[in-house]
């Protein structure tokens, strides 16, 4: 937590998130001129739709119970998800691993980075 001081001696709580995204407010990505949508939260990146990295592991999802601590009691199947190559897509071709995808068939970035772009629901 960020505590600064405003104008008129008055003080206001910032957390990182909201820290980075005043900072970054009309920002353009780091890598060209297009407006950044994704703020990293660890740090002070932003990045455009197109610059993003994505396919990060912590978006993976895996079939196994066993693949998770503590074991689930159901395989984590992708069924339930919506469409196969619309909604989601199989990582290997064993289909022990799977992801969600956005609507451009493209995995989602690592968790940490944040969305904050038109479409934003």
């Amino acid at each position: 937590m960020y505590l600064e001081i405003l104008d008129g001696g008055y003080y206001i709580r910032l957390n990182q998130k909201e820290k980075n995204m005043q900072e970054a407010a009309g920002e353009k990505c780091d890598n060209c001129d297009e407006p950044a949508v994704w703020f990293y939260m660890p740090g002070d990146y932003q990045r455009c739709d197109e610059h993003v990295h994505r396919g990060c592991s912590c978006n993976h999802r895996y079939v196994s119970p066993d693949a998770y601590p503590p074991p689930l009691k159901e395989p984590d199947a992708p069924y339930s998800e919506g469409e196969e190559n619309v909604d989601w897509k199989w990582l290997d071709e064993e289909k022990t691993h799977w992801c969600r995808i956005d609507s451009q068939g493209r995995e989602w970035p690592c968790c940490e980075w944040d969305y904050d772009g038109p479409d934003m629901d």
